[in-house]
């Protein structure tokens, strides 16, 4: 049976050889993610800041202990990004490369909503993967 195209698939593992990060595998669209699950406040609030480029197919999620209203930003960010939020097993928002926040001056805070995750990645993938509001995606812990 054929999947549809908008079907997400994440699973979340820990990677042999991985120096025990956690890190959760994301399939969409016959192409698999890996992304990073953070662990620590630190590591909460830096997302991927501070990378100077986020590598193909490789992002990170951030699995909320309930749906909660979400902001971000890019503060910290030297590369852009995509963000999907999703609620309910959805996709209820995309954002599409996000730019760094200017060195200088205010720095634009993102609402996404009542979600229940979010996942950043490298900016072009929401399109190249065609990925729209409404999509399924299906979580697995």
């Amino acid at each position: 049976m054929r999947k549809p195209a908008g079907l997400l698939l994440l699973l979340l593992l820990v990677l042999p050889g991985c120096g025990g990060t956690k890190l959760a595998t994301w399939q969409a669209c016959q192409h698999v993610f890996c992304l990073e699950v953070p662990q620590t406040a630190i590591q909460w609030n830096l997302g991927l800041g501070g990378r100077d480029a986020i590598p193909h197919q490789w992002g990170m999620v951030f699995r909320l202990p309930r749906p909660y209203q979400w902001k971000m930003w890019m503060k910290g960010m030297k590369a852009p990004i995509d963000m999907v939020f999703v609620r309910g097993g959805r996709v209820v928002r995309v954002l599409e490369s996000l730019a760094p926040c200017p060195e200088v001056g205010p720095c634009e805070l993102f609402d996404a909503g009542v979600v229940d995750y979010v996942v950043e990645v490298r900016a072009g993938t929401v399109a190249q993967l065609k990925l729209k509001v409404g999509d399924r995606v299906d979580l697995a812990l």
